[in-house]
C-alpha cells in the first residue's frame, strides 16, 4: 500500500496492494461461501457498504461512469481485504505471522526510502517516493505493539537489539521530515502503552506513559537545541510555526512555504465549496478539476490536504455523515475490546494494540492527506483486526476480580510457550 510505484494498464492504475488482494480474493470468498460470514461483522460491513454505495452513486451522477467504476472496484478490493484480515488473522500463529510479515515489509520500504535518498546525497527530507515516507511512522506503531507482547524471558541482548531498531526508526522518522507522521506518531504510541493488560489505567500503563512522555520531551528539547545549528531542523520548525500562525490569524500565509500556502488555500476553498453545495457536494474527484480552472498560481492548484475537507467539498453532508458513521463504528468496536482487554488472549491484545495504534495514526494523518488508497487502508486494516476478535463474554464478578489481580501481577506479553 505504501509502495510508490504503480503499474498503468489501459489507463487504469494498478497498485502492488491491488495485485496482492486479487491473489487472495478467490480463496477468501471460497472459504466465506463455505463457512459463512460472522454476524458481528455486519455492523462494519453495513456502514462500509452505505459509504461505498453513496460514493459510487455520487460519482456516477455528478462526475462520470469511469470514476464510479473505479471507485466501485477500489472499495470492493478493500472489502475483500477486510474479510481476509478478519477471517485469517484470527489465531496466535496467524497473528504473529501477520505481525512479522507486516513489520518486515514496513522495514524493507523504510530502508528503501532511506537508501534511495541517501544515494542522492539527501541526508534529510526523504519525500520523493510518495507514501513510502509514511512508513517511518507506522514502523514505530507496530514495533511498540509487538514490544509489549514479546516473551518476558527474552535475553537482554535481544531486547537491546529490539530497542536499538526502535531508535533507528525514530531517527528515520525525524530525517524523513514528514510532519504529519511526527504529529501522529506520539499520540498513537501513547494509546498503545495506555492499554494495560489488566484493563483500564493501571500503574503499569502509567509507567509506560511516563517513559514515552519523557522520551518525547527529550526529543523535542534536542530538536529545539539543534535547530540554530542545523538548517533543515530550523526550516521544519519555522514552517510549522508559520502554519500555526496563519491558522490563528496572527500572520499572513504569503510569507510561509509553498506547502503551507497550498494547505491554507485548500482549507478556505474547500469550505467555500461545501457552503455552496452543502448536501451532495460538487461531485467526487471534481475539486481538483474546479481548482485547476481558477486563475491562480500552480502551487495552489492541488487536491485538498485533508480527507474531511475533500469529502465535505466533493460529497457534502451525506458523505461526511456516512464516513463519520463508519469511523465511529470502528472506534466503538476498539473501545469495547479495550474495555474487555483483561479477557482477551495475548495474541488478541497484540492485534488490538496494532489496530488501535494504526487507527489513531491514520486518523491524524488523514487530516493532512486526502484522496488516495492509503486513506482507506488506515481504517480498513484496523477494522479487519478489530473484527478478527470475538467480543469476550462477561465473566462472573468473582472471576473478574481474581483475573484482574493475576493480570496486574504478571508482566505483559506471551508466555515462553507462545
Amino acid at each position: 500500500m505504501f509502495f510508490y510505484e504503480d503499474v498503468s494498464a489501459g489507463g487504469v492504475r494498478i497498485r502492488v496492494f491491488d495485485v496482492g488482494v486479487l491473489l487472495v480474493a478467490g480463496f477468501t470468498l471460497h472459504i466465506l461461501i463455505r463457512k459463512g460470514v460472522r454476524r458481528d461483522w455486519g455492523a462494519f460491513l453495513t456502514v462500509y457498504g452505505l459509504y461505498t454505495i453513496y460514493t459510487v452513486c455520487n460519482a456516477a451522477v455528478m462526475t462520470g461512469a469511469k470514476t464510479a467504476i473505479k471507485e466501485a472496484i477500489q472499495f470492493s478490493l478493500f472489502a475483500v481485504f477486510f474479510l481476509a484480515v478478519a477471517k485469517f488473522v484470527a489465531s496466535p500463529k496467524a497473528t504473529w505471522r501477520f505481525a512479522s510479515w507486516f513489520l518486515g515489509s514496513l522495514w524493507l520500504l523504510a530502508f528503501w526510502n532511506a537508501a534511495y535518498h541517501l544515494s542522492l546525497g539527501s541526508i534529510s527530507g526523504w519525500k520523493n517516493l510518495g507514501d513510502m515516507k509514511v512508513t517511518h511512522g507506522v514502523v514505530l506503531i507496530v514495533m511498540a505493539a509487538i514490544a509489549l507482547a514479546l516473551p518476558a524471558r527474552l535475553k537482554r541482548t535481544q531486547r537491546l537489539l529490539w530497542w536499538g531498531l526502535f531508535l533507528v526508526a525514530v531517527l528515520f522518522l525525524f530525517l524523513a521530515g514528514e510532519r504529519k507522521a511526527w504529529l501522529a506518531a506520539t499520540p498513537s504510541l501513547l494509546l498503545i502503552v495506555l492499554l494495560s493488560d489488566a484493563g483500564g489505567l493501571r500503574w503499569q500503563a502509567v509507567n509506560r506513559i511516563l517513559i514515552v512522555a519523557v522520551g518525547s520531551a527529550l526529543a523535542v528539547l534536542a530538536i529545539f537545541s539543534l535547530a540554530p545549528f542545523v538548517p533543515y531542523i530550523d526550516k521544519q520548525l519555522t514552517s510549522i510555526g508559520d502554519l500555526i500562525g496563519a491558522l490563528a490569524g496572527t500572520q499572513t500565509s504569503a510569507t510561509s512555504t509553498l506547502s503551507n500556502q497550498g494547505r491554507l488555500f485548500s482549507l478556505n476553498f474547500a469550505i467555500s465549496q461545501f457552503m455552496e453545495h452543502p448536501v451532495f457536494g460538487i461531485g467526487l474527484d471534481n475539486y481538483l478539476r474546479v481548482v485547476q480552472r481558477l486563475p491562480i498560481e500552480e502551487h495552489l492548484q492541488k487536491a485538498p490536504h485533508n480527507e474531511l475537507l475533500r469529502i465535505g467539498s466533493e460529497m457534502g453532508i451525506v458523505g461526511l455523515l456516512t464516513y463519520g458513521l463508519m469511523q465511529v463504528t470502528i472506534a466503538v468496536r476498539l473501545g469495547m475490546l479495550s474495555y474487555a482487554i483483561q479477557r482477551l488472549t495475548p495474541d488478541e491484545r497484540l492485534r488490538l494494540r496494532i489496530a488501535g495504534g494504526i487507527f489513531a495514526f491514520g486518523f491524524i494523518v488523514n487530516i493532512f492527506l486526502a484522496g488516495g488508497g492509503l486513506n482507506v487502508f488506515f481504517y480498513v486494516l484496523p477494522a479487519g483486526l478489530a473484527y478478527s476478535m470475538r467480543m469476550p463474554r462477561r465473566a462472573p464478578a468473582r472471576t473478574r476480580k481474581v483475573s484482574a489481580r493475576k493480570s496486574a501481577q504478571q508482566a505483559p506479553g506471551l508466555t515462553a510457550r507462545a
